[in-house]
């Protein structure tokens, strides 16, 4: 570690996307020698993520015990971007402390079920 790592954290998105942590302050070691960077040094991206399920069970005639239920699931309700971890990798050149992937968006299903 040749400087700070740590940038402002009140950059906007596309700034910290682009640069996550500061990559001029890592150099890579001398070979046969171990870095100076301690454990945890570099923290990823917070991630916020809320399922959501519903389901009602309807009884139908002609025979004791037969129902239909009807299952609906929400997925990342509040469509929340989740960005993924930072490049850290000294191999990714200029993507090195990029951000190159998020998570999902919303997923909603709905499922028939017969229980008998």
């Amino acid at each position: 570690m040749v400087g700070e790592h740590r940038l402002s954290g009140d950059r906007p998105r596309a700034e910290k996307i682009l640069a996550w942590y500061n990559r001029a302050a890592f150099a890579e070691p001398r070979a046969g020698a171990y870095g100076d960077v301690g454990r945890n040094a570099l923290v990823g991206t917070p991630s916020l993520n809320t399922n959501f399920a519903l389901f009602k069970n309807v009884p139908l005639p002609g025979r004791e015990g037969l129902r239909l239920q009807f299952r609906s699931e929400f997925f990342n309700v509040f469509n929340a971007v989740n960005l993924g971890s930072p490049n850290n990798s000294f191999t990714a050149g200029a993507n090195m402390g990029r951000i190159t992937g998020a998570g999902e968006a919303r997923v909603i299903q709905f499922a028939l079920k017969l229980i008998f």
